[in-house]
């Protein structure tokens, strides 16, 4: 398979002496024939990008891309390729490359409850554990399927304990230490979640309290249950008004202190920080409901020899890598990640090494790069010292151009661009029809756009472009309160611009090719 290198040129993986003299025969005859010459710079691009970017009052050294042609790995255009720049949500997509080629695309995430004994008499007189296999997707409904398949059994009570096992993964109380505390991208993660690792929550003033009362839920497609175990207490009179909801740790529950000052009814969704025992205490209250006397749950791993008596399998993993690349859920990317990670070493692994261990695995798949730099910190793009080249992200690009994942292609995972039917109906009259299919990436000061296009030449071309406002991000983050969720001044403003940047150079790009 052809890489990119820093000049623009395809190299050659690691072969025998014959392999590499046949191989490079069969690129300098296919070179012969790439009629678009390799691009380096502005002045000799096919699109006036200086226009582009000026129009939008960017910098030009705040923008990087690079298009190339996927058949051969030619570069057509490119800009600050090998500057480093904040991939955001487009992370998620070396991710899910990754995990497709280790795991399979066929592969499921089981999530399964296990017994220590037999049962007798309605009886169980051992442990029961639920188990968790890192499903991403696992909700409300998926649990209660498997609280089902335990009363089928005949059993009507837990003698022993009930035990909570997530030894699988890695956990953590949340993604990135340098998100806003109540933002609900940014929940715990382990091997047992459930709906997204986050609560539904909603308040109202209270005169019989003499205070804002708030109730929480736990929220699937097709249940809600009320979260009695979440507490929340009032926050302290001088707490800024901006804090609506403050993370106070763990006692008994978790426990959230909520401003005084919310005087009108409001709704919103708050993470989860410890999504094992809060994915067991759902379970326990779904085994109620179907008669089953149970004990408050206790985290122990489930004994070598227990048996299972019931399982829920996931969608495959193709199903939930579309999913993910489409809707850009964090805590499924980190999931799906960690699962990969954990494929390739036989242990599971902290959030950041497992983006370190995924990205050394491109690296043996794609030795001629030049990964130097490549830095994700996680598998969801959610951190604003991750650093991706233009390059480096547009071979994980070339990389999976070829590859089969359960019968999809990488360009049928991604979502088409929301403003597809419009690039259509600017196209020429008697033009084929255009497509852009992309991850999108977003952090204040950060942007990102990659996949693939069609043009109205006809050919499939790959892109990425990235627009990252690196001082103004580190200013940010060097003054960020982690109590508050409302953006930064002029942060939306320079989102647009930023989003205007990749939408016309793409746009260009699918008239010129």
């Amino acid at each position: 398979m052809p890489m990119l290198d820093r000049a623009g040129n395809p190299t050659i993986p690691c072969a025998s002496p014959a392999q590499v003299a046949t191989v490079l025969g069969r690129v300098a005859l296919l070179l012969l024939f790439v009629i678009v010459p390799l691009r380096t710079g502005l002045a000799q691009s096919a699109v006036d990008v200086q226009a582009v970017i000026t129009s939008q009052a960017m910098a030009p050294e705040d923008v990087g891309f690079l298009l190339f042609d996927p058949q051969t790995g030619a570069v057509l255009e490119q800009l600050n390729a090998d500057r480093g720049f904040i991939p955001a949500s487009v992370t998620k997509v070396p991710t899910m490359v990754a995990a497709l080629n280790i795991l399979g695309a066929d592969y499921r995430f089981e999530t399964s409850v296990h017994t220590s004994s037999a049962a007798a008499g309605g009886r169980l007189t051992g442990n029961l554990y639920l188990v968790g296999g890192g499903d991403p997707f696992l909700d409300t409904d998926d649990l209660s399927g498997l609280a089902q398949q335990v009363r089928a059994r005949g059993i009507a009570a837990i003698d022993g304990a009930f035990a909570y096992d997530d030894s699988l993964l890695a956990s953590a109380e949340e993604i990135n230490a340098g998100q806003p505390i109540p933002a609900q991208y940014n929940p715990g993660v382990g091997a047992l979640s459930v709906n997204f690792n986050r609560i539904h929550v909603s308040w109202q003033q209270s005169r019989s309290v003499g205070g804002v009362v708030a109730l929480a839920n736990a929220v699937s497609e097709g249940m809600e249950m009320p979260v009695d175990w979440v507490s929340f207490d009032p926050a302290p009179a001088e707490t800024d008004p901006r804090a609506g909801f403050l993370y106070a740790g763990f006692g008994g529950g978790e426990r959230w202190l909520v401003s005084q000052r919310l005087s009108e009814p409001g709704s919103l969704w708050l993470p989860v920080r410890t999504p094992a025992l809060h994915t067991a205490t759902v379970f326990a209250r779904l085994l109620e409901q179907q008669g089953v006397v149970v004990s408050a749950p206790v985290a122990a791993v489930r004994p070598a020899g227990s048996a299972p008596m019931a399982r829920h399998m996931s969608l495959p993993l193709v199903d939930i890598a579309e999913q993910v690349l489409r809707y850009s859920n964090n805590l499924s990317a980190e999931l799906v990640g960690l699962s990969a990670s954990r494929r390739l070493t036989g242990a599971p692994m902290g959030i950041a090494a497992s983006s370190q261990t995924l990205g050394q695995w491109f690296a043996t798949q794609m030795p001629g790069v030049d990964w130097g730099g490549f830095r994700t910190d996680n598998h969801s793009g959610l951190s604003t010292a991750a650093r991706v080249t233009p390059r480096q992200m547009a071979n994980v690009l070339l990389y999976a151009w070829p590859q089969n994942y359960g019968g999809q292609r990488l360009f049928d995972l991604l979502r088409p661009a929301g403003w597809q039917d419009t690039l259509n109906q600017e196209r020429p009259a008697g033009t084929p029809p255009l497509q852009v299919r992309a991850k999108t990436g977003t952090v204040y000061y950060g942007s990102g756009l990659a996949g693939y296009l069609t043009t109205v030449g006809g050919r499939t071309l790959g892109f990425v472009v990235f627009v990252s406002d690196i001082t103004e991000r580190l200013a940010l983050d060097a003054v960020m309160d982690r109590r508050f969720l409302a953006p930064p001044q002029g942060g939306r403003g320079w989102l647009t611009r930023a989003r205007n940047v990749e939408r016309e150079l793409v746009t260009a790009w699918a008239m010129a090719y």
